[in-house]
C-alpha cells in the first residue's frame, strides 16, 4: 500500500494572530488611555473595532501569500475565514457606534487625519517592506488615533481629545525610535549620532509634555511618564546599560509602554 503523506496541521495561532509585541501594544494602549480618560459603551465598541481592524493584517497576509503563488493548502481557507470574521467584527461594532453618533460625527476626526498614514503603511506592505522604519511609524500613529476617538465619545471636546492624542504620538515615536536603534547598538552597527537623534526626540518630547503641562492642558503625572521615558532611554542607550537579546528588548518595550499609559490616564483621572 502506498504511503500516503498526511496533510499538514494548521498552526492556528500563527495565522490568527500577529507576533510582534510591540503591534499589540501600539493597538491596545491608545485603546486602554482613552477608555481610562473618558470611558464608554461607545468607545469600548469603538476599541473593539480597532482590535479587530488590526487583527485582520496577519491571516490577510497568509491568504495573499497563497493565493497569489495559486496555492490551495488548508491554511489558505483557515485564513480566509479568520479574516472573514475580523472584517465582519470590525465593520459592525464601528457601524454600531457610527449609527448611535451620527449626528455627533467628532469622534471620527482622528480618524480622517490618520489615513494618510494608513495609505502609506499600506504602500510599504504591498512592497513587502512591512518592517521598515516607515511603515512602523506610519502604521502606529495611525492605530493611536483611537485614543482621541475614543475620548470624544466619552465627551471630551474635540481639542482636549487631540491632546490625549499628543500623549500617544509621542510616546509612539519616541517608542520606535529607542528600540530600533538599541537593537543596532547591541549588534554593533551604531554610532554616536544615532544615540543623539534619539535625546533630540526625548529632548522634544518633555518640552512638548512640559508645555501642555504648564499650561494647564496636560497633567503633571503625563510629564513624571514622559520623563521616565527619557531616562529609560538615557540608560539603555548608554554604556551601563545590560546586553539583552531582541526579544527581551520588545517584551521590556511592552512594559514601559504599559507605564507610560498608565500614569497619563492616572493623571487625567486625578
Amino acid at each position: 500500500m502506498a504511503n500516503q503523506s498526511k496533510p499538514r496541521k494548521v498552526n492556528i495561532r500563527r495565522v490568527a494572530l500577529p507576533t510582534e509585541h510591540g503591534g499589540w501594544a501600539f493597538v491596545l494602549y491608545p485603546v486602554v488611555l482613552g477608555m481610562f480618560v473618558a470611558p464608554s459603551w461607545d468607545g469600548l465598541l469603538l476599541g473593539i473595532a480597532a482590535l479587530s481592524a488590526f487583527l485582520i493584517h496577519q491571516p490577510f497576509k497568509q491568504w495573499w501569500s497563497d493565493v497569489r503563488v495559486k496555492r490551495k493548502i488548508p491554511r489558505t481557507a483557515v485564513a480566509r475565514n479568520f479574516m472573514i470574521g475580523y472584517t465582519v467584527t470590525a465593520l459592525l461594532a464601528f457601524g454600531v457606534v457610527l449609527l448611535r453618533n451620527r449626528d455627533a460625527l467628532d469622534f471620527a476626526f482622528p480618524f480622517v487625519m490618520a489615513f494618510p498614514f494608513v495609505a502609506i503603511q499600506q504602500m510599504y506592505d504591498a512592497k513587502g517592506r512591512s518592517r521598515a522604519l516607515g511603515a512602523e511609524l506610519c502604521g502606529a500613529l495611525a492605530l493611536s488615533a483611537t485614543a482621541p476617538a475614543i475620548s470624544v465619545l466619552g465627551g471630551f471636546a474635540l481639542e482636549d481629545a487631540m491632546l490625549v492624542w499628543l500623549l500617544v504620538v509621542v510616546w509612539v515615536i519616541t517608542s520606535i525610535f529607542y528600540v530600533r536603534t538599541r537593537l543596532r547598538l547591541e549588534k554593533g552597527r551604531l554610532d554616536d549620532y544615532d544615540i543623539q537623534y534619539v535625546g533630540m526626540l526625548h529632548g522634544l518630547g518633555l518640552l512638548i509634555v512640559g508645555v501642555g503641562w504648564y499650561n494647564q492642558a496636560l497633567p503633571l503625572l503625563a510629564l513624571i511618564a514622559m520623563a521616565f521615558l527619557a531616562i529609560r532611554a538615557a540608560w539603555g542607550l548608554s554604556p551601563y546599560r545590560r546586553p539583552v537579546k531582541a526579544i527581551q528588548i520588545g517584551i521590556g518595550e511592552v512594559f514601559v509602554g504599559l507605564t507610560y499609559t498608565l500614569l497619563c490616564a492616572v493623571g487625567y483621572a486625578w
